[in-house]
This record gives C-alpha cells, structure tokens and sequence, in this order.
C-alpha cells in the first residue's frame, strides 16, 4: 500500500493508528480489506477511514459497526449496496473476539461444545446469536444416519410428518394465529425484502402472541419424542418426534442429549438469518436449509394442524385456507440446541 495514505479517526478514543490492506490495491471491483483490533470491542459505532490517493484527493468512507465483528461502509451518505440490496462492504476483524461469541453473528461450534470464529470440517454445527437469542444449529440434517434409519421402510428419509394426526397434544400450547389477527404472513429475508403479505415485524420483541411468540422448541419436542406415529392412516412417513429419538439415540448427536425440534419462533428467527447460516454450514462442510422446501416447527394449533415455514418464501402458515388434516403432509426437520453465553 504505497500509493494511497490511510488514517483512521475513531470516535470512541481507542484506536487511532490501524494497519489496513486492501487487495487489490488498484483497478476496479471489490477490495478485500483485513484489519487487526480496530473492529473489535463489542461496540456499536462509526469509525471514519480518510483515503488520500497519490493525485491528492482525499476521501473519507464511514465504517459503521454493528456488534463486534462486521461493519458496513458508507460514503458521501450512501450505504454500499448491491442491486439486491445487500451490503457488499462488510468488514470482518481478523483479531478474535472479546465479548465470548455473544455478539450477534453466527459462528462455529467445536466438538468439545466451545464457540469458535474459524470453520473446520470438524465443527459439530453453527451457533446463531441474533436478537437477544442464541442457539446452536445441527450440521448435517438428512445427511445424518439417523434420518435414513428413521425413515426405512417409510416413503421418504428427509421429509417425515408432524405426527400424531386428530390427537390434540397435552404439554404443547395450541396457537390459532400466526401473529396479531393473522393467521399466516411472510418473514423478511436477511438479504432482501418480504415475499408476499402480509409481513411480520423484523423484531422479535414486537413477537408478542401467536406462534411466533413460541419460543419453548425444547419443551415442544420432549412431548413430540412421545408422538412416533402419523396418527389414523397416516402411516407412509416417520414423525418428526421418532426422527429426534432415533438422531439422540445415534452417534450423529456427538454426545448431547439435548438436541430438539425449533419452535415456530426459533425456525423463524433461523429463516430471517438464513444466508449467513447457510453460508456458515457451508464453511465446515454442513449441508445447508433446503430454500426449496418446507421445514416444520414443533408449535402446534390443534388436533389437525401444527406450524411451519415455507424457506422458499419466509411464509409461516399452518395451512391457511386449507380443512384438511396439515399434519398428514410430510416436510424437513432439523435440529438445534441451547447453548450458553
């Protein structure tokens, strides 16, 4: 970097003097850009970085950090945004982090259980920290033995029924909305906009009754490991409880007994950070959520019905305009568990 002349001028008083690389560091596109601790307290706040290039003409770029370990860039008061409306001047610090992994952002779980901001192939799953929650996301989903062992003899060994068809289950609250007076509407994306309408607020503090206000997966699915059967006639699938006995009974659960079946909050909270799960399953070799299919949540509404997410569109439904028995369709599951700060 001889050629262009960088200061950085911080507004909290840490850092004043930071080495930065930028590659490449001339022409045209994207530049990679590597720092060392200046991103790197925790904080939410703007950083100015004053370029001077070699004809004399300075240029000064924002950098507005958002929790510990990105940022975004901004100049002359625009955001850097790509035609889709996704940041593509993301800064991420090269120093580790010193808030514990409670930041917001989704990282890397290590086999002894530990939280790690370097992907491996031997992660056991990511860790999403978004909004006040936090959960760890299991690796590999169908991929694991214990699903195609689950589903032989069945129909299928990724896609299983909700379970328990005409049989209300006790120990599960039912919910009849999907928020406020709706009952079904569509999240947000994180790298995009709503789907369709109508759209449930971003926050999950606004969650405050339906099922998106259902944040109890874990004790969900203790009733729902009760439930191994479709209920009546539904017989061509496994349930979603028999998947969870048969993963916590197999080597695939790498040692922890308390893996269980996302609520319609936590699945939806998933859905609303998916390209940064998805691209974090990626990076140790996981395989991603299915963004053409539907994935089940352990919330129910009644004997017939219980609640899922379509991650083609974000839309939370339970079957909207649909009599029928929802819980004799078959679609994805997968796995999380709490883990603590």
């Amino acid at each position: 970097m001889n050629d262009i002349d960088i200061n950085w001028k911080d507004g909290v008083g840490e850092v004043t003097d930071q080495p930065l690389t930028i590659s490449p560091g001339s022409g045209t596109g994207n530049a990679a850009v590597s720092f060392d601790s200046v991103m790197n307290k925790g904080l939410d706040r703007t950083l100015e970085l004053e370029i001077t290039t070699p004809k004399g003409v300075k240029k000064t770029l924002t950098v507005n950090q958002e929790g510990c370990r990105q940022a975004y860039i901004t100049s002359d008061g625009k955001r850097w945004l790509t035609s889709d409306n996704r940041v593509y001047g993301v800064l991420k610090s090269d120093a580790p982090c010193q808030c514990n992994y409670t930041c917001p952002g989704v990282f890397y779980v290590r086999p002894d259980g530990s939280i790690t901001d370097a992907p491996s192939n031997d992660c056991i799953g990511v860790a999403l920290n978004a909004q006040g929650k936090r959960f760890m996301i299991e690796k590999y989903e169908d991929l694991n033995e214990s699903y195609v062992t689950a589903g032989s003899g069945k129909d299928s060994t990724y896609a299983f029924y909700w379970g328990g068809n005409g049989t209300d289950q006790t120990g599960i609250a039912n919910y009849n909305k999907a928020y406020g007076g709706d009952v079904h509407g569509y999240l947000k994306q994180e790298s995009g906009s709503y789907n369709g309408t109508p759209d449930f607020p971003q926050a999950v503090t606004a969650w405050t009754n339906g099922a998106l206000s259902d944040w109890k997966g874990k004790a969900n699915s203790n009733v729902l490991k009760g439930v191994t059967t479709g209920g009546g006639s539904y017989t061509s699938y496994a349930t979603i409880g028999h998947v969870l006995n048969t993963f916590l009974a197999s080597a695939d659960a790498k040692g922890y007994d308390d893996w269980y079946i996302p609520s319609c909050g936590e699945l939806s909270l998933i859905y609303m950070n998916l390209t940064s799960v998805n691209n974090a399953l990626s990076a140790i070799g996981g395989q991603q959520f299915n963004t053409s299919t539907i994935y089940w949540s352990s919330s129910e509404v009644d004997a017939k019905k219980a609640w899922y997410v379509n991650f083609i569109n974000g839309h939370v439904d339970s079957g909207y305009g649909v009599i029928g028995n929802i819980r004799g369709d078959h679609y994805r599951v997968r796995f999380v568990r709490d883990i603590l700060p």
